[in-house]
């Protein structure tokens, strides 16, 4: 069940990786249990159902909590962090990110501890602390480059462009966009790829540059 769950969920089938995970989660041992609850959680977060995606949450930090699993109580409390800042709720993102930012520390979790940080930088450029955000961002970029995720990398080279931009540094932005858009295209993640294009797209509009504009065009494909 969860593997099918977890196929549905890689083919953008979410309803049905819903059902396969929550008919799963109860067969399952505690740290699996937890680890399919969290992802039920994400799914839920992704239609857009965010009462169920924080209740599920919730159940997966009480099920962390009760077992006393500092790590999947730190993961846990990501994904609250997330789905608050996504709501708006700055004060409630903050406070579970700097938590899961303490425990990642205290466990010398670098992945874990990047994440955190991409997410306390992100809650702070949101509040408009810029100076703040950019030494969290480039914190959890400098793990993540360590730790060779290229993907994870080319997300946050788009957050410090995203920044950029608001401060009308138009060259710095397109250099840090366009860093992020080869990794993520190296990485082979076509989602952020199109996020990433996109951003050069509306930074060619907003900075005036037509010169820009055609780098923002998806690269011809081979029909498969």
């Amino acid at each position: 069940l969860v593997r099918a769950g977890e196929a549905a969920k890689a083919n953008y089938a979410n309803d049905t990786a819903i059902d396969y995970l929550e008919r799963a989660a109860p067969l399952l041992d505690t740290p699996e249990r937890w680890r399919v609850w969290r992802e039920v959680g994400e799914v839920r977060a992704v239609l857009g159902d965010w009462p169920g995606a924080e209740t599920t949450f919730r159940e997966a930090l009480e099920l962390a909590e009760a077992h006393e699993r500092p790590s999947a109580i730190a993961w846990t409390q990501t994904s609250l962090a997330d789905l608050s800042r996504k709501r708006g709720d700055l004060d409630d993102a903050s406070r579970w990110a700097e938590s899961a930012r303490e425990r990642f520390e205290e466990l010398g979790d670098r992945e874990g501890l990047g994440r955190a940080l991409q997410l306390t930088g992100t809650i702070a450029a949101m509040h408009g602390d810029f100076a703040t955000a950019r030494v969290q961002l480039e914190a959890s970029l400098e793990i993540r480059r360590e730790l060779g995720d290229d993907a994870g990398a080319g997300a946050l080279l788009s957050n410090l462009g995203v920044m950029a931009e608001y401060e009308a540094d138009y060259e710095r932005s397109r250099a840090l966009h366009e860093e992020g858009l080869a990794l993520v295209r190296a990485a082979g993640d076509r989602p952020a790829e199109v996020r990433a294009l996109d951003r050069l797209a509306v930074l060619a509009s907003v900075a005036g540059d037509a010169a820009t504009a055609p780098r923002a065009r998806l690269p011809a494909r081979p029909n498969r």
